[in-house]
Formats: structure tokens, C-alpha cells, sequence
């Protein structure tokens, strides 16, 4: 089960310094060519806001100290702008709410690694992104080089019958 959690599509959100508001990340290919490009735009997607919300990333009633270090992070931004990446776990999140909806008092017992191999792709909660060739694994520096790779989405379904509950991935 944790790998299945671990696995599903995460969205990629960006912010271009330390106080401008994050932005969506699609990808998009470049004039009809195989190549891809990242494209930002607002937040619209509801899963994505939602997310961003539960991770902390939103905060809305913030304390005085917060307050003082977002000034001062505004002050800093603007001489060292930072660019942001941060990886939202949207699709383990529809997940758990179709779990909820569809079995509302059903308890869930999860764990997470206590250990994973360093990542080399920039952003909270990365992922690591590797192929593997003739036997041999390889880390990718960027998320868009793993061109081995197509991208797909995967769509689940659940469907609950006589008590027993199917997970269904196409």
C-alpha cells in the first residue's frame, strides 16, 4: 500500500521568490516539436490549492513572528530572489478522499521511509527520477530528462461491491 501512496502523480507548483504567490507548473511541448517546456500559471486547480493548504504552504492567520519574518523574507527576496519548488502529493490526496468518501469509517495505518537515497532534483518533497539501461539505474538531474518515460495520468476508480472494495488503475 505504501508504495502504491508513494507512486501516485504529484503536481509541481513554483514560485519565482520568497513571497510571490505559487503558481501551477504545466508542461507543455514546444511548437509541435518532441521537446517540453515548463509553462506557470495561477493556481486553479482546487486539488492543488487544497493541498498546498494542508501542507502548510498557505498560511492564513499568520503569528506576529511570522509576520515580522515574511517582511523581512520580502526585504531579502528582493535583493537574493529564491526561486521556489515544491512537489504536492495530489494524487495520494484524491486518493485518501475517495477512501473517505467511500468507506467513511474506515481507518488507514501508514508509515514512511526511514531512509531514501539523496535527490538530486530541486523542490520540497522531490521526487527521484530514474531509468534504468542495460541493468544499470540512472538518477536524473531534472524531472523532464526522463524522456524514456511518456506522460500519462492515471485514473482511479473505486468501486465497492459486496463488501469488498476494488481499486481499479487504467
Amino acid at each position: 500500500m505504501l508504495e502504491v501512496l508513494d507512486n501516485l502523480p504529484h503536481d509541481l507548483v513554483y514560485s519565482p521568490d520568497q513571497v510571490s504567490p505559487w503558481m501551477e507548473v504545466w508542461i507543455e511541448k514546444v511548437n509541435g516539436s518532441s521537446q517540453v517546456c515548463e509553462v506557470y500559471k495561477p493556481l486553479q486547480d482546487p486539488l492543488v490549492s487544497r493541498c498546498s493548504e494542508i501542507v502548510g504552504m498557505n498560511e492564513e492567520n499568520p503569528s506576529l513572528r511570522e509576520k515580522l519574518s515574511f517582511a523581512a523574507k520580502g526585504l531579502v527576496s528582493k535583493v537574493f530572489p529564491k526561486p521556489r519548488r515544491a512537489w504536492l502529493p495530489t494524487g495520494c490526496l484524491k486518493l485518501l478522499d475517495t477512501l473517505h468518501q467511500t468507506l467513511p469509517s474506515m481507518s488507514l495505518i501508514a508509515s514512511d521511509f526511514s531512509y531514501l537515497p539523496d535527490v538530486s532534483i530541486p523542490g520540497d518533497r522531490a521526487p527521484l527520477v530514474s531509468s534504468k539501461k542495460d541493468g544499470k539505474t540512472l538518477d536524473h538531474p531534472n524531472y523532464l530528462d526522463a524522456q524514456v518515460c511518456h506522460f500519462h495520468f492515471i485514473h482511479i476508480a473505486v468501486t465497492l461491491q459486496a463488501d469488498n472494495l476494488f481499486l481499479l488503475l487504467e
